[in-house]
């Protein structure tokens, strides 16, 4: 579980690919709940899951458009792959920070 200072992978991992895309969640794409499951993995359990959170992250940038801000040079599966990977840093540094844990199994 963790702690209430510390922000979980999924919550990285929206913040980036808002900041590069400037989309939110919205209603019916179900990052949200996506993003709160990966928070439950951990860092860990997003890095044993990684090719499934990159499956899922190609659906959704092909359905809204995400090519036109994040760039192709390296590959889509690339690119995804380095996101996924610096946001699982990000909740390692914040969890080291705070003293706090995600790791889950959810």
């Amino acid at each position: 579980m963790k702690s209430k200072n510390t922000k979980g992978v999924g919550d990285y991992l929206h913040a980036k690919i808002k900041r590069l895309t400037r989309q939110d969640f919205t209603d019916d794409c179900g990052c949200e709940a996506f993003a709160a499951k990966m928070n439950r993995w951990g860092p860990d359990g997003c890095r044993q899951r990684m090719p499934r959170i990159v499956r899922r992250l190609r659906a959704q940038a092909n359905q809204r458009k995400w090519w036109k801000y994040l760039t192709k040079i390296y590959g889509a599966k690339k690119t995804l792959t380095w996101l996924v990977a610096s946001a699982i840093a990000a909740a390692e540094r914040d969890q080291q920070l705070h003293g706090g844990s995600s790791n889950g199994d959810g």
